[in-house]
């Protein structure tokens, strides 16, 4: 299986940073959350996050955990839910030209 690089999950976080600050994703914002949270909560900080956070926070997990994998490891999320995860959201890779589908190590 594998993986979005870097750049396309920090491309996809910056669409989703756009949305997030129309007057449309903040309601979706809004109406997810519980009514005592978001009052407290300063939505335009919480529910956003620019690529360049994203990269800070990629370089903090890696630098302390050496991977995502590791992060959720630390934390006591069990492998077969990190498989788990990593299946349900990593794309099969296509077959090789004239034989059987990719294999060999799973994205991080």
């Amino acid at each position: 299986q594998a993986g979005a690089s870097a750049e396309e999950v920090a491309a996809e976080y910056a669409r989703t940073d756009a949305w997030a600050a129309t007057a449309e994703g903040r309601a979706a914002q809004e109406a997810m959350l519980p009514a005592r949270l978001a009052a407290r909560l300063d939505l335009d900080g919480f529910c956003r996050a620019s690529p360049a956070t994203l990269h800070e926070l990629w370089r903090r997990v890696e630098a302390r955990y050496g991977s995502v994998d590791g992060y959720m490891s630390a934390i006591g999320v069990a492998p077969a839910t990190r498989a788990a995860l990593r299946d349900a959201l990593t794309a099969p890779r296509p077959p090789a030209e004239g034989g059987p589908a990719a294999g060999g190590e799973r994205g991080q």
